[in-house]
Protein backbone atom coordinates (compact mmCIF):
# COMPACT_ATOMS: atom_id res chain seq x y z
CA UNK A 1 0.00 0.00 0.00
CA UNK A 2 1.05 3.60 -0.62
CA UNK A 3 0.39 6.48 1.75
CA UNK A 4 -0.38 10.04 0.65
CA UNK A 5 -0.58 13.05 2.94
CA UNK A 6 -2.70 15.80 1.46
CA UNK A 7 -2.28 19.07 3.33
CA UNK A 8 -5.16 21.37 2.37
CA UNK A 9 -3.81 24.72 1.16
CA UNK A 10 -4.66 26.77 -1.92
CA UNK A 11 -2.40 27.12 -4.86
CA UNK A 12 0.37 24.59 -4.42
CA UNK A 13 0.92 21.53 -6.60
CA UNK A 14 0.91 17.88 -5.76
CA UNK A 15 4.29 16.28 -5.26
CA UNK A 16 4.73 12.57 -4.91
CA UNK A 17 7.82 10.69 -3.91
CA UNK A 18 8.41 7.07 -3.03
CA UNK A 19 9.32 6.25 0.55
CA UNK A 20 10.90 2.90 1.47
CA UNK A 21 10.00 1.58 -2.00
CA UNK A 22 6.35 1.15 -1.01
CA UNK A 23 5.17 4.47 0.42
CA UNK A 24 4.36 7.59 -1.55
CA UNK A 25 3.75 10.91 0.18
CA UNK A 26 1.93 13.61 -1.69
CA UNK A 27 1.68 17.09 -0.21
CA UNK A 28 -0.81 19.59 -1.43
CA UNK A 29 -0.25 22.91 0.35
CA UNK A 30 -3.24 25.21 0.42
CA UNK A 31 -6.65 25.28 2.04
CA UNK A 32 -6.16 27.28 5.31
CA UNK A 33 -8.56 28.23 5.46
CA UNK A 34 -35.63 53.17 17.76
CA UNK A 35 -35.66 52.31 21.24
CA UNK A 36 -36.97 48.77 21.08
CA UNK A 37 -39.69 47.07 23.07
CA UNK A 38 -36.91 45.17 24.76
CA UNK A 39 -35.22 48.34 26.00
CA UNK A 40 -38.51 49.61 27.32
CA UNK A 41 -38.88 46.36 29.23
CA UNK A 42 -35.29 46.07 30.43
CA UNK A 43 -34.91 49.73 31.38
CA UNK A 44 -37.93 49.73 33.66
CA UNK A 45 -36.81 51.08 36.98
CA UNK A 46 -37.11 48.63 39.80
CA UNK A 47 -39.71 50.16 42.05
CA UNK A 48 -37.71 49.71 45.18
CA UNK A 49 -34.67 51.33 43.51
CA UNK A 50 -36.22 54.77 42.99
CA UNK A 51 -33.64 56.39 45.18
CA UNK A 52 -30.59 58.45 44.35
CA UNK A 53 -27.92 56.27 42.73
CA UNK A 54 -25.22 55.50 45.21
CA UNK A 55 -21.63 54.57 44.51
CA UNK A 56 -21.17 50.84 45.05
CA UNK A 57 -17.69 49.93 46.25
CA UNK A 58 -16.03 46.79 45.00
CA UNK A 59 -16.93 43.96 47.33
CA UNK A 60 -15.28 40.62 47.82
CA UNK A 61 -17.88 37.88 47.80
CA UNK A 62 -16.59 34.45 48.75
CA UNK A 63 -13.23 35.18 47.13
CA UNK A 64 -14.92 36.43 43.94
CA UNK A 65 -14.50 40.10 43.09
CA UNK A 66 -16.62 42.29 40.82
CA UNK A 67 -14.38 44.62 38.84
CA UNK A 68 -15.21 48.00 37.37
CA UNK A 69 -14.50 48.64 33.69
CA UNK A 70 -14.87 51.55 31.29
CA UNK A 71 -15.65 49.64 28.07
CA UNK A 72 -19.10 49.58 26.42
CA UNK A 73 -19.41 45.94 27.53
CA UNK A 74 -17.73 44.12 30.38
CA UNK A 75 -17.27 40.72 28.74
CA UNK A 76 -18.08 38.85 25.53
CA UNK A 77 -17.72 35.28 24.28
CA UNK A 78 -18.30 33.14 21.18
CA UNK A 79 -18.48 29.35 21.55
CA UNK A 80 -19.86 26.31 19.77
CA UNK A 81 -22.10 23.46 20.88
CA UNK A 82 -19.09 21.27 21.69
CA UNK A 83 -17.60 23.53 24.37
CA UNK A 84 -15.02 25.22 22.13
CA UNK A 85 -14.51 28.95 22.80
CA UNK A 86 -13.61 30.74 19.56
CA UNK A 87 -13.34 34.27 20.91
CA UNK A 88 -13.44 35.94 24.29
CA UNK A 89 -13.17 39.31 25.98
CA UNK A 90 -12.73 39.17 29.76
CA UNK A 91 -14.49 35.81 29.86
CA UNK A 92 -13.26 35.15 33.41
CA UNK A 93 -14.24 38.55 34.79
CA UNK A 94 -16.93 38.26 37.46
CA UNK A 95 -20.08 40.27 36.87
CA UNK A 96 -23.71 40.34 38.08
CA UNK A 97 -25.92 37.98 36.07
CA UNK A 98 -29.25 39.74 36.63
CA UNK A 99 -32.06 37.75 34.95
CA UNK A 100 -29.67 35.31 33.29
CA UNK A 101 -29.97 33.68 36.72
CA UNK A 102 -33.46 32.56 35.67
CA UNK A 103 -31.96 30.00 33.27
CA UNK A 104 -30.72 28.01 36.27
CA UNK A 105 -34.00 28.55 38.13
CA UNK A 106 -36.07 27.15 35.27
CA UNK A 107 -33.73 24.17 34.83
CA UNK A 108 -34.34 23.39 38.50
CA UNK A 109 -38.11 23.65 37.91
CA UNK A 110 -37.92 21.24 34.97
CA UNK A 111 -35.83 18.85 37.05
CA UNK A 112 -38.70 18.80 39.53
CA UNK A 113 -41.13 18.14 36.68
CA UNK A 114 -38.99 15.33 35.29
CA UNK A 115 -38.96 13.45 38.59
CA UNK A 116 -42.71 13.94 39.01
CA UNK A 117 -42.73 16.26 42.03
CA UNK A 118 -44.66 18.92 40.14
CA UNK A 119 -46.50 19.11 36.81
CA UNK A 120 -46.78 21.73 34.08
CA UNK A 121 -50.53 21.90 34.61
CA UNK A 122 -50.29 22.40 38.38
CA UNK A 123 -52.09 25.57 39.45
CA UNK A 124 -50.36 28.15 41.62
CA UNK A 125 -52.23 30.84 43.53
CA UNK A 126 -50.44 34.17 43.66
CA UNK A 127 -49.76 35.28 47.24
CA UNK A 128 -49.70 38.87 48.42
CA UNK A 129 -45.92 38.65 48.83
CA UNK A 130 -45.48 37.49 45.21
CA UNK A 131 -47.86 40.12 43.87
CA UNK A 132 -45.68 42.89 45.35
CA UNK A 133 -42.39 41.81 43.77
CA UNK A 134 -41.21 44.62 41.52
CA UNK A 135 -39.10 45.14 38.45
CA UNK A 136 -39.95 43.29 35.27
CA UNK A 137 -43.21 41.47 36.02
CA UNK A 138 -46.61 40.35 34.85
CA UNK A 139 -49.74 42.08 36.08
CA UNK A 140 -51.20 39.71 38.62
CA UNK A 141 -52.77 40.25 42.01
CA UNK A 142 -53.24 38.24 45.15
CA UNK A 143 -55.55 35.30 44.51
CA UNK A 144 -54.92 35.00 40.77
CA UNK A 145 -54.20 31.43 39.67
CA UNK A 146 -51.73 30.49 36.93
CA UNK A 147 -50.26 27.17 35.87
CA UNK A 148 -46.63 26.19 36.28
CA UNK A 149 -46.32 26.27 32.50
CA UNK A 150 -47.68 29.82 32.30
CA UNK A 151 -45.30 31.03 34.99
CA UNK A 152 -42.35 29.39 33.20
CA UNK A 153 -43.29 31.25 30.02
CA UNK A 154 -43.62 34.52 31.91
CA UNK A 155 -40.20 33.96 33.50
CA UNK A 156 -38.37 33.14 30.28
CA UNK A 157 -40.18 35.35 27.76
CA UNK A 158 -41.18 38.44 29.76
CA UNK A 159 -38.45 37.87 32.40
CA UNK A 160 -41.13 38.38 35.04
CA UNK A 161 -39.62 38.37 38.53
CA UNK A 162 -42.93 37.69 40.26
CA UNK A 163 -43.52 34.64 38.07
CA UNK A 164 -40.05 33.29 38.85
CA UNK A 165 -40.50 33.75 42.60
CA UNK A 166 -43.91 32.09 42.40
CA UNK A 167 -42.28 29.01 40.87
CA UNK A 168 -39.51 28.91 43.47
CA UNK A 169 -42.10 29.37 46.22
CA UNK A 170 -44.15 26.45 44.85
CA UNK A 171 -41.24 24.04 44.44
CA UNK A 172 -40.01 24.39 48.03
CA UNK A 173 -43.17 25.52 49.84
CA UNK A 174 -41.93 29.06 50.34
CA UNK A 175 -38.47 28.06 51.57
CA UNK A 176 -36.28 30.14 49.25
CA UNK A 177 -33.09 29.00 50.96
CA UNK A 178 -34.00 25.42 50.05
CA UNK A 179 -34.58 26.49 46.46
CA UNK A 180 -31.22 28.28 46.30
CA UNK A 181 -29.58 25.06 47.50
CA UNK A 182 -31.17 23.30 44.52
CA UNK A 183 -29.79 26.02 42.24
CA UNK A 184 -26.33 25.66 43.76
CA UNK A 185 -26.50 21.89 43.31
CA UNK A 186 -27.35 22.45 39.66
CA UNK A 187 -24.43 24.84 39.22
CA UNK A 188 -22.12 22.29 40.82
CA UNK A 189 -23.35 19.55 38.49
CA UNK A 190 -22.20 21.72 35.57
CA UNK A 191 -18.80 22.15 37.22
CA UNK A 192 -19.23 25.86 37.95
CA UNK A 193 -19.34 25.90 41.75
CA UNK A 194 -16.13 27.97 41.89
CA UNK A 195 -17.22 30.36 39.14
CA UNK A 196 -20.95 31.00 39.57
CA UNK A 197 -22.55 32.09 42.86
CA UNK A 198 -26.33 32.41 42.98
CA UNK A 199 -28.37 33.71 45.93
CA UNK A 200 -31.81 34.44 44.47
CA UNK A 201 -34.20 32.86 41.96
CA UNK A 202 -34.58 35.90 39.69
CA UNK A 203 -31.25 37.76 39.76
CA UNK A 204 -32.52 40.94 41.40
CA UNK A 205 -29.86 43.28 42.85
CA UNK A 206 -28.72 42.84 46.42
CA UNK A 207 -30.34 46.09 47.54
CA UNK A 208 -33.68 44.45 46.81
CA UNK A 209 -33.06 40.87 47.90
CA UNK A 210 -30.95 41.83 50.95
CA UNK A 211 -28.73 38.94 49.91
CA UNK A 212 -25.48 38.79 47.99
CA UNK A 213 -25.47 39.52 44.27
CA UNK A 214 -25.96 36.68 41.77
CA UNK A 215 -22.62 36.67 39.99
CA UNK A 216 -20.43 34.71 37.60
CA UNK A 217 -18.41 34.97 34.42
CA UNK A 218 -19.18 35.00 30.70
CA UNK A 219 -17.64 31.53 30.52
CA UNK A 220 -20.00 30.44 33.30
CA UNK A 221 -22.99 31.70 31.29
CA UNK A 222 -21.73 29.79 28.25
CA UNK A 223 -21.54 26.55 30.23
CA UNK A 224 -25.02 27.16 31.61
CA UNK A 225 -26.30 27.64 28.05
CA UNK A 226 -24.79 24.32 27.00
CA UNK A 227 -26.60 22.68 29.92
CA UNK A 228 -29.88 24.32 28.90
CA UNK A 229 -29.50 22.66 25.49
CA UNK A 230 -30.40 19.42 27.31
CA UNK A 231 -33.82 20.94 28.03
CA UNK A 232 -35.60 21.29 24.67
CA UNK A 233 -38.72 22.55 26.45
CA UNK A 234 -36.79 25.60 27.70
CA UNK A 235 -35.28 26.27 24.27
CA UNK A 236 -38.68 26.20 22.58
CA UNK A 237 -40.10 28.71 25.05
CA UNK A 238 -37.19 31.12 24.66
CA UNK A 239 -37.83 31.18 20.89
CA UNK A 240 -41.34 32.61 21.35
CA UNK A 241 -41.55 36.28 20.39
CA UNK A 242 -44.99 36.91 21.84
CA UNK A 243 -47.80 34.93 23.44
CA UNK A 244 -50.73 35.14 25.86
CA UNK A 245 -51.25 33.48 29.23
CA UNK A 246 -53.79 33.55 32.08
CA UNK A 247 -56.75 32.82 29.82
CA UNK A 248 -55.37 35.22 27.19
CA UNK A 249 -55.71 38.06 29.68
CA UNK A 250 -51.94 38.69 29.87
CA UNK A 251 -49.90 39.36 26.74
CA UNK A 252 -46.15 38.83 27.09
CA UNK A 253 -43.45 39.91 24.65
CA UNK A 254 -39.93 38.54 24.57
CA UNK A 255 -37.24 40.79 26.02
CA UNK A 256 -34.88 39.43 23.35
CA UNK A 257 -35.43 41.69 20.32
CA UNK A 258 -32.72 39.85 18.36
CA UNK A 259 -34.90 36.78 17.78
CA UNK A 260 -34.90 35.88 14.09
CA UNK A 261 -31.97 38.16 13.22
CA UNK A 262 -28.86 36.41 11.85
CA UNK A 263 -30.39 33.04 12.65
CA UNK A 264 -30.76 33.86 16.36
CA UNK A 265 -33.06 31.37 18.07
CA UNK A 266 -33.39 32.21 21.74
CA UNK A 267 -32.32 31.98 25.38
CA UNK A 268 -32.25 34.98 27.74
CA UNK A 269 -31.57 38.62 28.52
CA UNK A 270 -30.94 40.20 31.90
CA UNK A 271 -30.38 43.69 33.26
CA UNK A 272 -30.41 45.95 36.28
CA UNK A 273 -28.47 49.03 37.34
CA UNK A 274 -25.47 47.13 38.68
CA UNK A 275 -25.37 44.51 35.93
CA UNK A 276 -25.95 46.71 32.92
CA UNK A 277 -27.41 44.83 29.97
CA UNK A 278 -26.62 41.11 29.60
CA UNK A 279 -27.59 38.56 26.99
CA UNK A 280 -27.04 34.85 26.32
CA UNK A 281 -28.21 33.71 22.89
CA UNK A 282 -27.47 31.12 20.23
CA UNK A 283 -27.96 31.04 16.49
CA UNK A 284 -27.92 28.44 13.74
CA UNK A 285 -26.21 28.99 10.41
CA UNK A 286 -25.17 26.44 7.79
CA UNK A 287 -26.12 23.63 10.15
CA UNK A 288 -23.95 24.81 13.05
CA UNK A 289 -24.95 26.29 16.42
CA UNK A 290 -22.94 29.21 17.81
CA UNK A 291 -23.35 30.67 21.30
CA UNK A 292 -22.87 34.34 22.18
CA UNK A 293 -22.58 35.92 25.63
CA UNK A 294 -22.39 39.65 26.33
CA UNK A 295 -22.23 40.97 29.91
CA UNK A 296 -22.42 44.54 31.14
CA UNK A 297 -23.58 46.39 28.05
CA UNK A 298 -24.25 50.06 28.79
CA UNK A 299 -27.74 49.54 27.38
CA UNK A 300 -29.68 47.01 25.31
CA UNK A 301 -28.88 48.74 22.03
CA UNK A 302 -25.11 48.59 22.65
CA UNK A 303 -25.39 45.02 23.89
CA UNK A 304 -27.33 43.90 20.80
CA UNK A 305 -24.88 45.67 18.52
CA UNK A 306 -22.08 43.75 20.20
CA UNK A 307 -23.84 40.44 19.49
CA UNK A 308 -24.13 41.28 15.78
CA UNK A 309 -20.46 42.33 15.72
CA UNK A 310 -19.46 39.04 17.35
CA UNK A 311 -21.46 37.07 14.79
CA UNK A 312 -19.84 39.01 11.96
CA UNK A 313 -16.40 38.54 13.48
CA UNK A 314 -16.91 34.81 13.78
CA UNK A 315 -17.98 34.39 10.17
CA UNK A 316 -15.13 36.54 8.91
CA UNK A 317 -12.52 34.49 10.75
CA UNK A 318 -14.19 31.11 10.55
CA UNK A 319 -16.00 29.50 7.69
CA UNK A 320 -17.57 26.32 6.45
CA UNK A 321 -15.15 24.59 4.12
CA UNK A 322 -15.68 21.65 1.83
CA UNK A 323 -13.00 19.09 2.60
CA UNK A 324 -14.14 16.21 0.41
CA UNK A 325 -16.44 16.19 -2.60
CA UNK A 326 -17.61 12.98 -4.25
CA UNK A 327 -17.11 14.61 -7.66
CA UNK A 328 -13.49 15.67 -7.01
CA UNK A 329 -10.79 13.01 -7.02
CA UNK A 330 -8.22 12.84 -4.25
CA UNK A 331 -5.56 10.92 -6.19
CA UNK A 332 -4.82 9.33 -9.57
CA UNK A 333 -2.87 6.07 -9.81
CA UNK A 334 -1.48 3.81 -12.53
CA UNK A 335 -3.38 0.87 -14.01
CA UNK A 336 -1.61 -2.15 -15.51
CA UNK A 337 -3.00 -4.58 -18.09
CA UNK A 338 -5.95 -2.27 -18.72
CA UNK A 339 -7.51 -0.28 -21.54
CA UNK A 340 -6.55 2.87 -19.60
CA UNK A 341 -3.21 3.62 -18.03
CA UNK A 342 -4.50 5.75 -15.11
CA UNK A 343 -7.61 5.97 -12.93
CA UNK A 344 -8.83 8.59 -10.43
CA UNK A 345 -10.00 7.67 -6.95
CA UNK A 346 -12.88 9.62 -5.39
CA UNK A 347 -14.05 9.98 -1.77
CA UNK A 348 -17.26 8.09 -1.03
CA UNK A 349 -18.89 11.03 0.77
CA UNK A 350 -19.05 14.80 0.87
CA UNK A 351 -17.79 16.48 4.04
CA UNK A 352 -17.86 20.10 5.17
CA UNK A 353 -16.26 21.37 8.34
CA UNK A 354 -16.22 24.57 10.38
CA UNK A 355 -12.66 25.87 10.52
CA UNK A 356 -10.74 28.87 11.73
CA UNK A 357 -8.13 30.65 9.66
CA UNK A 358 -5.40 29.12 11.83
CA UNK A 359 -6.66 25.52 11.51
CA UNK A 360 -4.60 22.98 9.59
CA UNK A 361 -6.47 20.32 7.60
CA UNK A 362 -4.74 17.13 6.39
CA UNK A 363 -6.09 14.21 4.39
CA UNK A 364 -4.14 10.96 4.68
CA UNK A 365 -4.74 8.68 1.67
CA UNK A 366 -3.83 5.00 1.69
CA UNK A 367 -4.03 3.06 -1.60
CA UNK A 368 -2.16 0.49 -3.71
CA UNK A 369 0.89 1.55 -5.70
CA UNK A 370 -0.84 0.36 -8.89
CA UNK A 371 -4.14 -1.25 -9.83
CA UNK A 372 -4.58 -4.17 -12.19
CA UNK A 373 -7.46 -4.35 -14.66
CA UNK A 374 -10.23 -5.26 -14.91
CA UNK A 375 -11.78 -2.65 -12.57
CA UNK A 376 -15.47 -2.01 -11.93
CA UNK A 377 -17.19 1.30 -11.23
CA UNK A 378 -17.80 1.70 -7.48
CA UNK A 379 -14.96 -0.63 -6.54
CA UNK A 380 -13.18 0.34 -3.30
CA UNK A 381 -9.48 0.87 -3.98
CA UNK A 382 -8.25 2.57 -0.80
CA UNK A 383 -9.33 4.80 2.03
CA UNK A 384 -8.73 8.27 3.44
CA UNK A 385 -8.66 9.92 6.89
CA UNK A 386 -9.23 13.62 7.60
CA UNK A 387 -7.37 15.41 10.40
CA UNK A 388 -7.94 18.86 11.86
CA UNK A 389 -4.96 20.16 13.81
CA UNK A 390 -3.74 16.58 14.17
CA UNK A 391 -7.07 15.20 15.45
CA UNK A 392 -9.05 12.75 13.31
CA UNK A 393 -12.43 14.21 12.31
CA UNK A 394 -13.55 11.88 9.53
CA UNK A 395 -12.69 8.99 7.19
CA UNK A 396 -14.04 7.10 4.22
CA UNK A 397 -13.35 4.85 1.24
CA UNK A 398 -11.79 5.72 -2.10
CA UNK A 399 -13.71 4.43 -5.10
CA UNK A 400 -13.35 4.46 -8.88
CA UNK A 401 -16.15 5.89 -11.01
CA UNK A 402 -15.63 4.01 -14.27
CA UNK A 403 -15.19 0.53 -15.68
CA UNK A 404 -11.73 -0.35 -17.03
CA UNK A 405 -11.51 -3.50 -19.11
CA UNK A 406 -8.55 -5.82 -19.26
CA UNK A 407 -6.38 -5.14 -22.31
CA UNK A 408 -6.00 -8.09 -24.66
CA UNK A 409 -2.82 -8.41 -26.68
CA UNK A 410 -2.86 -9.86 -30.20
CA UNK A 411 0.22 -11.81 -31.31
CA UNK A 412 1.20 -11.52 -34.96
Amino acid sequence: MWLLIINMALGNTVKEEEQNKSIVTTEIRGIEEEKSEEEKIEEEKIEEEKIEEEKIEEEKIEEIKIEEVEEDVVAALIGDENGNVYYGENIDKVHPYASLTKLVTIMVVFDEIRVGRIKLKDKIEISEKISKIGGSKIKVKKGDVLTVEELIKASLIRSANNATYALADYVTDGNYDAFIKKMSKKVKSIGLENIVKLYSPAGLPDRITKKKMDIGTAYGVYKIMLEVMKYPEILEITKIKETKIFGDKIKIKNTNSLLGIEGIKGLKTGSHNDAGSNIAIYNEKLGYKNFYVVLGGKNAKIRNKKVIELDKKFHEENWIEEVTNKEMSLVTIDVIKGTKEHVSLYPDKNKKIKKMITDNIDIIVTRPKVLEAPLEMGEVCGFYTIYKNGVEIGSGNLIIKENIQKKWYVLW
